[in-house]
């Protein structure tokens, strides 16, 4: 890949990582965890991290045997992950950020 190239996609990669992974979550720690939003921000950590973790350990043998090949697949994985993601934000957002009516059916 061409240096240009390699560094637009580091800088979308980067830049397109904090609002999804940062924002929800800080949304969610502060709307539910009132005055332990901290201590529900550093629970959340504790999964991401773990999750993370697990992902890369997974990852690592089909890295080590396959190589160039093994590069491909990781990033098979990882667009797989993104797009489980982008999902995932979508319906949480959705449902955090409008109004729900107390009734379905529009009677008070």
């Amino acid at each position: 890949m061409e240096p240009r190239a390699a560094k637009l996609t580091d800088f979308a990669a980067f830049d397109h990582t904090g609002l999804p992974y940062y924002v929800p979550i800080g949304m969610f720690a502060v709307r539910f965890g009132g005055s332990s939003s901290g201590v529900v921000s550093a629970y959340l950590d504790v999964v991401a991290f773990v999750v993370s973790a697990v992902f890369l350990a997974l990852l690592r043998p089909v890295l080590d045997e396959a190589g160039a090949a093994g590069w491909f697949a990781m990033w098979r994985a990882l667009a797989a992950v993104s797009l489980a993601m982008v999902a995932c934000n979508f319906v949480f957002l959705r449902d955090l950020l409008l109004e729900k009516p107390d009734d379905a059916s529009g009677r008070s």
